[in-house]
């Protein structure tokens, strides 16, 4: 599957990529983007894993900086 979507960003045919898995407790979103540079050449892929268990459970609204 990796290489699939490595393929696809390499060739321009997509400019990113999402999967979201349970993994035990967690619910885990792994992001894949491609990086290209000011001409639009592929440089690379960036992948980006994040637990979204916590943001699943959000409420409400936050409107404010943290402090």
């Amino acid at each position: 599957v990796v290489e699939k979507i490595v393929e696809d960003l390499k060739s321009g045919k997509k400019d990113h990529e999402d999967f979201w898995i349970r993994m035990g407790p967690r619910y885990v979103l792994i992001r894949y983007f491609a990086v290209r540079n000011s001409k639009g050449e592929y440089l690379g892929t960036l992948e980006v894993t994040q637990d979204i268990k916590p943001i699943q459970e959000i409420t409400g609204e936050k409107r404010l900086l943290s402090e």
